[in-house]
């Protein structure tokens, strides 16, 4: 009896063959069901890293105006050839020197750390970044999850509508405004306030090294005048110069220094009072 005991003990302690079918089958749904949601969240982490490295590429190309900082663009004069421009400085570009007004241009990189493949995506894949490639100037496109370019999952960054782009370049306006100079004379005993031989300067960024566009102007006519000019540049940071012949003989000079940011316009405006000096 006691061995009789023995093996029915034996048999309820195993599983029969329904039960372990049973027990797996509920286990595959059970796994089945959590592996979806696993790769769902990957695949979210992976586009919040994604976003990241894409937002970090593109300060660093237009710089942050909050902090002071006018990134690639500011510094060269337009944007990078490469992404890799970021990164080390490209033959043919200048090294970083400041110029006049204590305005600095060139390359100062690196503008990005690469620690952690800032120039690929989530998911280790190279970033695209050019005009060759079918993207407007400026924008920057990762493949997106499939790992496959031109498909509804890549992410483009900065999002824009169709045939737009980014803005690299500001209209800056520069106006002198100077007295007529027969009221001036009633108010100086007969002196000359209005400004001759006008040189109106920009000084901008070419390839890293500055370059000026000179304006030759008059300053002559009845009332108050606007001598001036709309010059389009690129985002960062520009001296402004004006300079004139003044009732000695001499040649005054002011200095203005301006910030643009792409697709902002940026005004500056220079008077002439009867005292024969420009106030900014």
């Amino acid at each position: 009896m006691f061995c009789e005991m023995k093996k029915g003990m034996l048999k309820r302690r195993g599983f029969s063959l329904i039960e372990t079918v049973v027990a797996m089958a509920i286990m595959g749904a059970l796994l089945g069901g959590s592996v979806p949601l696993v790769l769902q969240s990957l695949g979210a982490k992976r586009d919040g890293v994604t976003l990241e490295r894409m937002t970090a590429i593109h300060e660093a190309i237009v710089g942050d105006t909050a902090l002071g900082e006018s990134g690639f663009l500011g510094d060269i004069g337009g944007f990078p050839g490469a992404l890799s421009d970021l990164v080390s400085r490209p033959a043919g570009l200048s090294a970083f020197a400041f110029y006049t007004n204590n305005i600095g241009y060139g390359w100062r990189g690196p503008y990005l750390e690469l620690e952690f493949g800032t120039l690929k995506d989530g998911w280790g894949s190279a970033f695209q970044y050019s005009t060759a490639d079918g993207l407007p100037e400026g924008q920057i496109r990762s493949a997106g999850r499939d790992d496959t370019f031109g498909t509804s999952d890549d992410i483009v960054f900065p999002y824009l509508p169709a045939g737009e782009k980014v803005e690299k370049n500001a209209p800056l306006l520069v106006t002198v405004q100077v007295d007529d100079t027969s009221v001036a004379a009633d108010l100086q005993g007969g002196g000359i306030p209005n400004p001759r031989e006008s040189t109106i300067k920009v000084y901008y960024a070419s390839n890293g090294a500055e370059a000026a566009t000179p304006f030759q102007t008059s300053a002559s006519g009845t009332g108050f005048d606007d001598v001036g000019f709309v010059f389009t540049t690129h985002h960062g940071l520009h001296a402004v110069e004006y300079s004139f012949e003044n009732d000695a003989g001499g040649v005054t000079t002011n200095l203005f220094t301006v910030e643009l940011v792409g697709g902002v316009q940026s005004n500056i405006v220079f008077r002439h009072p009867q005292s024969g000096h420009i106030i900014p």
